[in-house]
């Protein structure tokens, strides 16, 4: 049976819709260029009058020589709408000018506050701006950390509070390859963050109202009902997640395993659980189908439990594709009309977009997606590779197919954005799917008999030893031996490369065509090129970079594949985030081991005593001075205290650490400096006495937590 391309096209109308629109999202996002809203405007009409016209003369739309004019100004219809969504949606999150005024901030708790380790994390929607005596009326979203006390343990959802604003800019700290939490922030709509003490605000006695604040009150009885029969700790967090979405009490150390595991998508509400809902409901009301006009009541109601349930879970990506899919899914059976899957995908994505284009950047929206398409097509095919005649084993084979199909689509943006892979996704997720689905039906049982105490508290029970059966899973799979391969380093090109290589390979067996085949080896090639110049990069890089990191000292010397990173990390709470801030970059450059120094071990007439662990030939380190080629630097920590000398030293760089209190006047007598470095160790106060010195003296000056990360190629 030959495969038909074009027809196949046809029955997925959507998917040519899509594209052009996700082109256009793209190009703007990525290229930041301007075009006046009333411009773009016209632009798009002008293309929506051009296809009424065309589409008027009958002649001109059906001739076959003319008919690409009309799809061609239908994309550049659809590409100019992406354009104008994204700016749309710009225009909301620079619509706050709270920074403009002295007055105080009337705004509304819209997501269940995160209770932190230090603070109360919340966005908050504006309501109203204080301008002398009137109130004006604003719009747009903040993020707050509220200092942690008993009055910010009480904030909940649909709070009305009024703070006086104190909001900072988003920070940008320019270290290489890290998150970029600037753009998180736009693309999830906030325009402002900022931290209030206890004295900054107050909880007046007003209350946000509607179906968001209902729902989310609803999910608050289930979670109570959940702790009322004696489920806690690690199970209450982890069915918590499993059941409504609820993830802000989770600790590491639980994501930790099952990411590691590869089970991090049981801890988020997806296409499963929205599956589960749908059977169930659509079974209960099957008495429907029996009355008059019963199929199209029984349709409507579905899908309004479907969007209760999404709204109950926090509409994440993955639950807002299940819902908007199966929508579709519930409306064509209702009509008695077949429905092509892809279609019904491609139409969700479709919708999900236009509401908000920014959900093309959210890692589950694309995760979901993918690995959607990638069971639907592969898993039917990986399945018939046997033919297993035992009823049990057939089962657990369709678990293995449907896993590794998932895998195979979703495991190159994994790895870009994760760098690591889970070597016992199959196990997982034969024992951890059939448990977590056991799981959620036991969650609903009780949640529909929590009334009946007797029934409910076995069902508590029972539910309870399930959840800690999960977790020890969970924690014994991450145990083994090499249970995930980390520090894996994909390239965004590299990525597109084997997305391509998967659709040009699937292309050969769905067409036979010789051409794909050779064209899937010039994939291959072109991968293992850019593999080794990669390498061939890293052995010839020579960089100096000092990281952007609160608090921090991270002096960083790169010199071809040795890595060598001076910091306060053995002595500083914030060792962790140091790893998590530098590890990107580290994996991009083709770094996959460090040599980390104690910045307070560099002692005067020494080497650093782990000058063998951190052997460099082209590093000289001694008395804090170093050479690094030709280069000459100077540390200047908490303990140096500076030498006069009878003439002026040489030094490219002075790096200014740990609020050491010498002066820059003292500094200019004694060096000859191109550029003193003020690293993020420091305290207001120093940076701004150090910056006005150095203006002083006409000595060139970077202040890395203004500037961000410094980084020269040496």
């Amino acid at each position: 049976m030959n495969f038909d391309f074009t027809e196949t096209l046809r029955q997925i109308p959507f998917l040519r819709l899509v594209i052009p629109l996700i082109l256009g999202i793209l190009v703007k996002l990525n290229l930041h260029f301007q075009i006046p809203i009333i411009v773009l405007s016209s632009i798009i009409l002008l293309f929506l009058l051009i296809l009424i016209i065309f589409s008027s003369f009958k002649k001109l739309f059906s001739n076959y020589k003319t008919r690409w004019l009309f799809g061609m100004f239908f994309n550049l219809l659809l590409f100019s709408t992406g354009i104008f969504l994204v700016d749309i949606n710009y225009s909301k999150v620079s619509k706050v000018s709270i920074n403009q005024t002295d007055g105080y901030l009337l705004a509304s708790v819209v997501e269940k506050p995160e209770i932190k380790d230090k603070s109360i994390k919340a966005t908050l929607e504006i309501k109203a701006i204080g301008d002398k005596d009137q109130w004006i009326e604003t719009s747009g979203k903040v993020l707050i950390y509220f200092q942690k006390d008993s009055a910010s343990k009480s904030i909940n959802f649909g709070d009305k509070i009024l703070f006086k604003p104190d909001i900072s800019e988003k920070r940008i700290t320019g270290n290489p390859n890290e998150f970029n939490f600037e753009k998180y922030l736009t693309y999830h709509l906030i325009s402002d963050q900022t931290y209030l003490k206890s004295t900054s605000w107050k909880k007046i006695n007003e209350k946000e109202t509607g179906l968001k604040l209902y729902a989310y009150e609803i999910r608050d009885k289930f979670l109570n009902i959940f702790k009322k029969y004696g489920i806690s700790g690690n199970e209450y967090s982890v069915l918590s997640a499993l059941t409504v979405g609820y993830t802000s009490e989770l600790d590491s150390k639980i994501k930790h395993s099952y990411s590691s595991s590869g089970a991090t998508h049981i801890l988020s509400v997806s296409g499963l659980h929205v599956g589960i809902i749908f059977i169930v409901f659509n079974y209960l009301l099957m008495f429907m189908e029996k009355i008059k006009y019963g199929k199209l009541i029984k349709a409507i109601f579905l899908i309004l439990f479907l969007w209760f349930y999404a709204l109950l879970t926090g509409l994440s990506p993955s639950v807002l594709r299940s819902a908007a899919m199966l929508s579709f899914v519930i409306v064509g059976q209702s009509l008695k009309r077949q429905t092509n899957i892809y279609n019904s995908i491609t139409a969700s994505a479709f919708v999900l977009i236009i509401i908000n284009p920014f959900i093309i950047t959210d890692l589950g929206f694309q995760l979901s997606y993918l690995a959607l398409i990638s069971i639907i097509y592969f898993q039917p095919i990986i399945y018939n590779w046997f033919y297993i005649k035992n009823k049990w084993l057939d089962k657990i084979w369709v678990l293995i197919s449907v896993s590794i199909a998932a895998q195979i689509v979703s495991t190159p943006i994994s790895l870009f954005y994760f760098h690591q892979f889970p070597n016992y996704f199959l196990l997982t997720n034969i024992i951890v799917v059939p448990l977590s689905t056991v799981i959620i039906y036991l969650a609903l049982i009780l949640l529909a008999f929590s009334s009946f105490d007797f029934i409910a508290n076995y069902l508590g029970i029972a539910l309870k030893y399930s959840v800690r059966i999960l977790n020890n899973t969970i924690s014994s799979i991450e145990g083994l031996p090499h249970s995930v391969s980390e520090n894996i380093y994909i390239s965004g090109f590299q990525m597109f490369l084997i997305y391509f290589f998967i659709i040009i390979i699937t292309s050969y067996f769905l067409l036979k065509r010789n051409s794909m085949l050779k064209l899937s080896f010039i994939t291959i090639i072109l991968f293992l090129i850019s593999i080794f110049y990669n390498n061939y990069n890293s052995l010839k890089q020579r960089k100096l970079i000092v990281y952007n990191i609160s608090g921090t000292t991270a002096i960083n010397f790169i010199d071809g594949k040795d890595n060598i990173l001076i910091s306060n990390l053995s002595k500083n709470e914030n060792s962790s985030n140091l790893i998590f801030t530098t590890k990107s970059n580290w994996l991009e450059l083709g770094l996959t081991k460090e040599k980390i120094v104690d910045i307070n071990s560099l002692n005067r007439n020494s080497l650093f005593s782990n000058n063998l662990t951190v052997d460099n030939k082209n590093l000289l380190i001694k008395d804090r001075y170093l050479g690094f080629y030709k280069h000459r630097l100077l540390i200047i920590n908490k303990d140096f205290k500076l030498k006069k000398y009878t003439k002026k030293l040489k030094v490219d760089f002075i790096f200014l650490t740990s609020n050491n209190p010498i002066k820059i006047s003292d500094l200019a007598e004694c060096y000859e400096m191109k550029k003193i470095i003020i690293d993020s160790s420091n305290s207001m106060n120093n940076i701004k006495k150090w910056k006005t010195d150095c203006q002083k003296y006409n000595i060139a000056c970077n202040v890395v937590s203004e500037n961000g990360a410094f980084i020269e190629n040496l």
